[in-house]
């Protein structure tokens, strides 16, 4: 998935102006989403049929954070019987299955003959490439990288915010890199590294850059380099001051708007308690929290950027799972994520330990923006 769904975003996305005032009522998708879901299924299937392949020598066992996953996949799966649109909450259900399926495999995996190094080692050559890829399109397909929308690098994905997403999680991937390769080689990484920092910049996904500079003071943090950890930090300050005073156009949104504008994120998350006041405990169906946003008579959209749209995002992942699947289940999904963290904090120092914990707390931090 970390290299094919960019592909198939590149050959089925064509990043022309979208056709206005049409409002969706239903869940649609085109040919690259049904492909990228299908590769999900695969994956899932995959994973699944490897673990029960190993069943015996696994002796059944499933990680802790994995069983947590479970219980929360089956109330996904229970919110269909009082989901506003029960069809979609099956399909977002059963993809996020295919997730479960797929870590199980890849757990499964690691535990029989693989190791994590292996499989970084492996996401390094391919962000690697990808780097280059999207610098090289630059030049030679620009009308393919540049969102329509506004100056924002969205390189092979669909929108900018998914390219800066992507920007963000390769810096644990370099930064592990760079760590467990020969002295003389380390140039080029820290290349590479300032190559993707270049490309975030163009994405503007103010969120995610945000989240990778903590990611990273946190890394310094556990490796205890404090002399480092004062020149960094140092330098991203200075860095963001100068964001603030130059507004590259990558992050400007509206004629006024300044760097730590939420683009009217304000209005959706006030809308947003609206209904979970409503449904607090079971919620409206896991998936469709932005079906919710159709109701007129409870909203007024005009002048924000909500849309009466079933694909809405709500702009903060935990409004959505409460949306959702309601207090119960949010807790147990907030339990499955945070459980591997807390084990993580309590090994020892490891550059892969250092990786994992950076990894889950970027996504936790863009996960409320």
């Amino acid at each position: 998935m970390f290299a094919l769904s960019p592909l198939v975003s590149t050959i089925f996305y064509d990043n022309m102006p979208e056709i206005a005032d049409i409002v969706t009522d239903e869940a649609t998708t085109g040919t690259g989403g049904y492909l990228r879901a299908a590769l999900l299924l695969m994956l899932g299937t995959i994973g699944l049929f490897n673990y029960f392949r190993n069943f015996k020598k696994l002796k059944g066992n499933i990680p802790t954070q994995l069983f947590l996953l479970g219980i929360f996949i089956l109330i996904s799966f229970g919110s269909s019987f009082y989901s506003i649109d029960q069809k979609f909450t099956l399909i977002r259900a059963t993809l996020l299955f295919s997730v479960f399926g797929f870590l199980l495999g890849f757990y499964t995996w690691l535990r029989v003959e693989g190791s994590l190094n292996k499989a970084l080692n492996t996401l390094f050559i391919l962000g690697t490439i990808l780097v280059f890829v999207s610098l090289l399109s630059l030049i030679f397909i620009p009308s393919r990288v540049w969102w329509w929308k506004a100056t924002r690098m969205i390189g092979f994905f669909e929108h900018p915010n998914n390219f800066g997403a992507f920007c963000m999680l390769l810096y644990p991937i370099f930064i592990w890199k760079f760590y467990n390769i020969k002295t003389s080689k380390r140039f080029w990484v820290i290349l590479i590294i300032l190559l993707n920092i270049f490309l975030h910049i163009l994405s503007g996904s103010r969120t995610t850059i945000i989240s990778a500079s903590i990611g990273f003071i946190i890394w310094l943090i556990f490796e205890k380099s404090w002399i480092k950890l004062f020149f960094t930090s140092t330098f991203m300050i200075v860095s963001f001051i100068i964001l603030i005073n130059v507004m590259p156009s990558s992050f400007s949104r509206k004629e006024k708007s300044q760097l730590t504008d939420l683009s009217s994120r304000e209005d959706i998350w006030k809308s947003a308690f609206i209904f979970i006041k409503e449904k607090p405990f079971l919620g409206y169906g896991y998936g469709v929290e932005g079906k919710v946003f159709q109701n007129e008579q409870k909203l007024d959209l005009e002048g924000s950027f909500i849309e009466k749209n079933v694909r809405q995002s709500l702009h903060n992942g935990y409004l959505s799972i409460i949306t959702g699947v309601g207090i119960i289940g949010f807790i147990v999904w907030l339990i499955s994520v945070l459980f591997p963290l807390w084990l993580g904090f309590t090994a020892p120092f490891s550059t892969i330990k250092a990786y994992s914990i950076i990894t889950i707390i970027m996504l936790l931090i863009t996960n409320f923006i």
